[in-house]
């Protein structure tokens, strides 16, 4: 992701997604490359969503898990908002881009830890949409 490509507020980083080609998907795909001891996990994944819900955002949550999936996903795995992929092994920058790919979201923000602020997510957001389509553009485009 190039600075000219993206938008960052905070820890929050924010690019053109495939959704926006496709026409399909939920507007924001928030991604959490890095994942936590189960029982940090669930709270701010669940604050971010409250944050979203709250501005009539819609929203997919990508978990990405670079060790071992029960470690990381079980207080998650109920969410139905939540995706959890599996990149065992992987660093952050790989699994950021492969979370990116996958995503389904018109706008793609990248939080740098699970523990980010969920008002950066939506200001991120905000200023994303605010943008003309002639200044972010998706990065596989």
């Amino acid at each position: 992701m190039s600075a000219k490509n993206e938008v960052v507020v905070g820890a929050v980083s924010v690019v053109a997604g495939q959704g926006r080609a496709s026409g399909t998907g939920v507007e924001a795909s928030v991604v959490l490359p890095n994942c936590r001891p189960a029982g940090d996990l669930r709270e701010p994944v669940t604050h971010i969503a409250q944050t979203l819900f709250a501005q009539g955002i819609s929203f997919e949550v990508i978990v990405v898990c670079t060790e071992d999936t029960e470690t990381c996903v079980h207080p998650v795995a109920d969410l139905s908002f939540v995706r959890v992929i599996e990149a065992p092994g992987a660093e952050r920058d790989e699994a950021v881009e492969y979370a990116t790919g996958e995503a389904r979201g018109v706008w793609v923000a990248v939080a740098d830890d699970a523990q980010v602020d969920p008002f950066q997510v939506a200001e991120g957001l905000h200023r994303a949409r605010e943008l003309s389509l002639d200044e972010i553009t998706a990065p596989n485009a």
